[in-house]
């Protein structure tokens, strides 16, 4: 099942609001676009953010393809990583004394990794992402280039060397990349968004448009792709169509403070005076929230959340790796281990429940899939996720069916009708089981699975 991604950030900018409207949108693009969460970091022309990119974005399978040295480079790691240890000295104590450990932890996973799969490209993967966090980004391309020169066919690779283009301002290369990830994958979450910002860095604007509008068809509760749309149609005096997007934005996020500010701006531009001050009204009140947060936040122990969200992604896909090559229970200790460093990441919940159909553990998968559902209620995949292991296991029969009717409702993906198509065809209703597997054929046309239940259907009828 493809990972989910409904848990947006908001964003907040620490200008005045009359000139909010005069900083291009680039200027507020996010640093990372991940797995089941979204880093918004603001940036100037003239002081942009060091770069968190690669974080939370644990690939939903891993391969197996040869590579030599990791084990070599994770030693070198090992060494950069205490030679960094002094940055955390004023922090306190507790703060500090777990932030070590976690480092120490997630070294130490990369290594036994390295050493279980020697000659395959996962480590050198992660031995990468470890590399950029500590600010060694040359270390890290060099990593994910060898690793791509093992095994091109790695969309993630590509996804992070194009966020970290654009973070330089090379928007060119930056679109290389993502059309790479596109090649080998192109469904993948956060690439049309990153791309429609290269674009708006080069002032094509109309094909900042187009890519956003892929964007939100592959995730459709992005608000932030939605406020950015509105922005995009602002700047080509589109005013209609800005403010539905804009609309679209805080539908889904009412606390998008900037969305509001676009609202006042496009309104105005459409004399609809009493609107513009309302939204006005609307983004002082969040953006005076929004400064009070900023002050009162603790910046060790945020930087504290950060990292256990990088270890968290470390753990998961070196699970992932233990999975891919049958090794459950070693992948079963590091999939539990995210969870309890990052428990509000749904795909991670996601993740862990389909490593536990696979071991037979359905009351730990029912557990998991509720929690996905739970986390990402907009999101399908927790609903048809939980319909399919009833259905698999025989069980809540009626219940796996209304969950699969959910699930299409929310999303319309080849696998949710699929499981629609399985659940009515349990509970008796073989004409809607043939219109459903038809809906998934469509929306997949190249599986011949699908192909082949229609057939049995059809000729059952």
């Amino acid at each position: 099942m493809p990972p989910a991604d409904t848990r947006e950030g908001t964003l907040h900018q620490a200008g005045h609001p009359d000139i909010v409207e005069k900083q291009t949108i680039l200027n507020a693009a996010f640093v990372t676009r991940g797995f089941g969460r979204t880093v918004f970091v603001m940036k100037t022309h003239h002081n942009v953010s060091q770069p968190k990119s690669g974080r939370h974005q644990a690939a939903e399978g891993l391969g197996t393809q040869p590579h030599g040295g990791v084990f070599r480079i994770a030693l070198i790691v090992a060494a950069l990583c205490a030679g960094v240890a002094a940055e955390d000295s004023a922090k306190p104590d507790g703060v500090s004394a777990e932030a070590e450990a976690l480092k120490t932890e997630e070294l130490g996973v990369v290594q036994t990794l390295a050493r279980d799969f020697s000659g395959r490209v996962e480590p050198i993967i992660l031995m990468g992402n470890v590399q950029h966090r500590l600010g060694r980004t040359d270390e890290a391309m060099a990593l994910w280039q060898k690793a791509l020169q093992q095994d091109p066919k790695r969309p993630e690779v590509y996804d992070k060397m194009g966020w970290f283009a654009i973070e330089k301002g090379q928007y060119e290369e930056a679109l290389a990349h993502w059309r790479k990830t596109l090649q080998w994958n192109p469904q993948a979450v956060g690439v049309h968004s990153g791309m429609a910002r290269a674009l708006m860095g080069l002032n094509r604007h109309e094909d900042a448009i187009a890519h956003l509008e892929k964007e939100i068809a592959i995730s459709p509760q992005s608000s932030f792709d939605y406020f950015l749309l509105g922005q995009e149609h602002l700047q080509v005096e589109q005013y209609t169509e800005a403010k539905a997007s804009y609309e679209k934005a805080i539908a889904i996020d009412p606390n998008l403070t900037n969305a509001y500010y676009g609202l006042f701006t496009v309104c105005n531009r459409l004399k609809q005076r009493a609107e513009a001050k309302g939204h006005m009204a609307t983004f002082k009140r969040l953006k005076a929230r929004d400064m009070e947060t900023l002050k009162d936040r603790n910046e060790a122990f945020d930087d504290l959340v950060d990292m256990r969200r990088d270890a968290a992604e470390t753990m998961m896909l070196a699970g992932q790796a233990y999975q891919a090559n049958g090794k459950f229970e070693r992948s079963a200790q590091l999939q539990a281990r995210a969870v309890e460093l990052d428990p509000e990441n749904p795909n991670y919940h996601l993740h862990r429940a389909a490593l536990a159909m696979q071991m037979r553990q359905a009351g730990l998968a029912q557990q998991e899939f509720r929690q996905v559902i739970a986390l990402a209620p907009n999101s399908s995949r927790g609903y048809s996720g939980l319909a399919h292991l009833y259905l698999q296991v025989n069980q809540n029969l009626p219940q796996a069916r209304q969950l699969a009717e959910k699930a299409v409702a929310l999303e319309p993906m080849a696998f949710s009708y699929y499981v629609l198509a399985w659940a009515r065809d349990r509970n008796g209703d073989r004409p809607g089981a043939l219109v459903a597997i038809r809906k998934a054929i469509e929306l997949d046309p190249t599986n011949a699975r699908f192909r082949q239940i229609a057939a049995r259907m059809e000729k059952a009828n």
